[in-house]
C-alpha cells in the first residue's frame, strides 16, 4: 500500500530494541528520541490487527500526523511471541515499513513506561514549521 512493501521483511525478536535513522539525521536527535526527550503528540495502537489492517492504519496515521506537522508519534506494535516460534509479525513489519516511509526520519524503541520494546517513538519530517528538517 502506497509504498509500504512486504517483499523483504526484517525479522526482529520480541525483546529486540529497535533503533534506526535515515542518512543525514543527527545522532544527537536519535539519542534524544531514545531517551524520551522528544514529546510524542499522537499514538497508534496496532495490537490485534492483521498485517494488512495494520499497514492501512499506519499509513493513514502517518499521513495525518504529517499533514498536522507533528514532530513525533508513538506506534505500539506489541511483541507477542508467535505459536510457530517465528519472530513477532507486526513488530517485524512495522520495523520494515517505517524505514520505507518517506516522512519517517528515524525511530527507536520506547522507554518502559511508554511500551518498551513493544512500541516505537517515530520522528517525522516537518516542512512548513520553523526548524525545517531538510
Amino acid at each position: 500500500m502506497d509504498g509500504l512493501s512486504d517483499l523483504f521483511v526484517i525479522d526482529v525478536g520480541a525483546e529486540d530494541a529497535l533503533y534506526w535513522g535515515r542518512d543525514g539525521l543527527q545522532d544527537s536527535q536519535l539519542r534524544k528520541l531514545k531517551a524520551g526527550q522528544v514529546a510524542f503528540e499522537g499514538s497508534l495502537d496496532l495490537h490485534g490487527m492483521s498485517v494488512e489492517k495494520a499497514r492501512e492504519n499506519l499509513w493513514e496515521f502517518l499521513a495525518e500526523a504529517t499533514r498536522l506537522e507533528v514532530r513525533c508519534v508513538r506506534i505500539t506494535h506489541g511483541k507477542a511471541a508467535r505459536l510457530d516460534g517465528r519472530k513477532p509479525l507486526l513488530k517485524s513489519h512495522v520495523n520494515t515499513w517505517l524505514r520505507q516511509h518517506p516522512h519517517v526520519l528515524g525511530f527507536t524503541s520506547c522507554l518502559p513506561r511508554h511500551g518498551g520494546t513493544g512500541a516505537l517513538y517515530v520522528l517525522l519530517k516537518r516542512s512548513m514549521l520553523e526548524g525545517r528538517d531538510e
